[in-house]
């Protein structure tokens, strides 16, 4: 495997991108949801006319999808750079055994499906990267990926 020639990211780092993700999530759905939902409905709460209360709910939930498309469209680039929104943060790239990034023929599978299989049985799949020797999870092993450090 080519990647060996490149720094493997530590497991805390890693951790630390899946937290980031997480806390996007985070903010997106438990802030951008209700603020959505809030702007669909607060002309109920005022004396506004039905047509004022048709913009502003328009505007919360025209201001929802946008936010939700930017996110679904920089996850999307970041796949078909060997990146997820938490490893570009980071300074981190998945890469595939010829050390080229993973690119998104290979990221959907490993982010979807593997991660999926790393996490069902307690996540062991993914505190495997603890005691492995190439910090590879269970959804890297299949798609023969490794995170890497990312070259400037």
């Amino acid at each position: 495997m080519e990647a060996r020639r490149f720094e493997l990211a530590s497991p805390f780092r890693r951790l630390m991108a899946q937290l980031i993700e997480y806390l996007i999530g985070l903010a997106a759905y438990g802030v951008l949801f209700p603020m959505g939902l809030l702007g669909a409905r607060i002309g109920q709460i005022g004396q506004d006319s039905r047509e004022a209360q048709a913009v502003i709910g328009g505007l919360g939930l025209l201001l929802l999808c946008g936010v939700f498309l930017i996110l679904v469209g920089l996850q999307l680039y970041l796949w078909s750079q060997g990146m997820s929104i938490g490893k570009w943060i980071l300074g981190m790239q998945v890469v595939r055994e010829d050390g080229r990034p993973a690119g998104f023929g290979t990221m959907p599978v490993r982010e979807l499906i593997g991660k999926t299989r790393s996490s069902i049985v307690f996540d062991l799949g993914f505190i495997w990267v603890l005691p492995d020797r190439e910090h590879q999870g269970w959804h890297d092993k299949p798609v023969r990926t490794w995170v890497v450090l990312k070259r400037s």
